[in-house]
């Protein structure tokens, strides 16, 4: 921190009165600054020893002593300790806001490497010294959030961010001027409506100045060994799902897309079933919507109908066409083959968002 700096700005609010000038000692009584010209051999000593027209006040921030600053007048001022303490105070806040702005940058040098360390190192030793270094705890619940902007992020936002959050157990860092990555703890009393917790956090930080923000979550966990697994579960979610700004995404809830899109062998099946329906001419909007409706009322087809504003009979043909000109089966009457509908319903989803 220069202190030097810190004094010449803050001069200037005592050099429009000729009466006062302020000076500045280092920890071992030699002068840093003064605002009085001629000033270069003032003696803090002596100085001390003049109770009329100075007064000095120890520098001391956090069990850290930065020296003194000495206020003095020309003659006798009868407001002189009122006056010197509103001063003394004022410059003390400013150096105040200066320290605390060093240990934030600190804390985030330290989470950017404990960032890394989770993202791209195996040995989870590296990232539990780097947590114990600012005193973070390993065994809490934290959820990684990948925050893509569609514009920047500014350093203003990311200095502030921590402030706005208020948890001394939240830790982040930037990626790139677009990608913020958060490690939002969850408190255990937050755990069974976790999803409704986060989700009115990232609203207000969203508010607060994280517009244009897409929020990819990962899994809960509270082991350090599982934050990768669960980071690459969000970055699997930003890289593989083309959504719009503004939404927060859980990887829970894209579970079963993950695993059809991560087991290449089922690809074959699926894929022949679409160039089926493009062969037929049939509608993969209409497919959709049928599968959609059926897997939303349990395959009760009055209620799949009634949803669907249509006959019950107009259904049955259509799923009778499916079934016969397209997966060559009854869609309906076994557990397996349900299942079988909510993979490849997915799989078009996964399609179309590709």
């Amino acid at each position: 921190m220069n202190l030097r700096a810190i004094f010449q700005d803050f001069e200037k609010v005592v050099k429009s009165n000729s009466n006062i000038s302020i000076s500045l000692f280092d920890p071992n009584g030699q002068l840093v600054a003064s605002s009085q010209y001629g000033d270069t051999d003032l003696d803090l000593r002596n100085l001390q020893d003049n109770q009329t027209h100075v007064v000095v006040y120890r520098i001391k921030i956090r069990d850290s002593f930065y020296g003194y600053l000495v206020i003095k007048t020309k003659e006798v001022y009868k407001y002189l300790n009122e006056i010197g303490a509103v001063l003394f105070e004022t410059f003390k806040t400013r150096i105040e806001l200066e320290v605390e702005k060093e240990q934030r940058a600190r804390i985030l040098s330290t989470n950017e490497k404990l960032t890394e360390s989770i993202i791209y190192d195996d040995n989870v030793n590296v990232s539990l010294n780097l947590m114990k270094q600012v005193s973070l705890r390993p065994d809490v619940f934290r959820i990684p959030i990948i925050c893509l902007n569609s514009l920047s992020f500014t350093n203003d936002v990311l200095i502030n961010l921590k402030y706005k959050i208020n948890d001394n157990q939240t830790f982040y860092s930037k990626i790139n001027e677009n990608t913020i990555i958060l490690f939002m703890h969850v408190n255990s009393n937050q755990l069974d409506g976790y999803e409704a917790y986060l989700i009115s956090i990232l609203k207000e930080l969203e508010d607060w100045g994280l517009d244009h923000t897409t929020f990819y979550l990962g899994t809960l966990v509270n082991h350090v060994k599982d934050y990768q697994p669960s980071y690459h579960q969000a970055l699997w979610l930003k890289d593989y799902l083309s959504i719009s700004k503004g939404k927060i995404l859980f990887f829970k809830n894209y579970y079963l897309t993950y695993l059809i899109a991560n087991n290449k062998s089922s690809y074959f099946s699926f894929e022949g079933y679409l160039e089926k329906i493009k062969q037929q001419k049939i509608d993969i909007v209409e497919v959709q919507t049928i599968l959609e409706s059926l897997l939303d009322n349990d395959f009760n087809l009055s209620r799949t109908a009634k949803t669907m504003f249509i006959h019950k009979n107009t259904l049955i043909y259509r799923i009778n066409k499916l079934e016969r000109e397209i997966f060559g089966f009854n869609i309906r009457n076994d557990f397996k083959n349900k299942i079988f509908v909510s993979s490849f319903l997915v799989y078009i989803k996964y399609i179309k968002i590709r």
